[in-house]
């Protein structure tokens, strides 16, 4: 009788813990678009090149800042998951340009269509910016 009073209890648990598929679902893409460079290698192998991909870096502490600012939205990996594509560019702050608005947020659609692009002093304001945009996008 205890083993399915447990079980009873934890099912309700387990299922406000699940994410929600109501959420705007946002790809954070890289600072910087993806590259591909190749090397044309000589000697032994004559005529062959040999092709690197780069993948661009993801801002963790971006996605931490957007996710704290924009509750409603839920981060994802995976770019063919996801209602829109993010992209925010975080500047340092620089005591020589200290009301420059140097933080940067893009909003682009799946078809990698510019929607919304802002920048601010502080990166917060960006994220706001950026998830009221996404909000309003998404809703059409």
């Amino acid at each position: 009788m205890k083993a399915t009073w447990l079980v009873l209890l934890a099912l309700p648990l387990a299922a406000e813990n699940t994410p929600t598929s109501s959420k705007i679902r946002v790809f954070l893409a890289g600072s910087e678009p993806e590259k591909i460079t190749g090397e044309a290698n000589f000697g032994e192998s004559k005529g062959a090149i040999n092709v690197t991909r780069s993948t661009p870096s993801y801002d963790i502490e971006s996605m931490r800042t957007f996710s704290t600012n924009c509750p409603d939205v839920l981060m994802t990996t995976r770019r063919d998951n996801a209602d829109v594509i993010l992209r925010m560019e975080r500047d340092e702050p620089n005591p020589g340009t200290p009301f420059t608005k140097a933080n940067r947020a893009a909003v682009f659609s799946l078809n990698d269509e510019l929607v919304f692009a802002t920048r601010a002093r502080l990166f917060r304001n960006a994220a706001k910016e950026a998830c009221s945009a996404i909000k309003d996008y998404v809703k059409k």
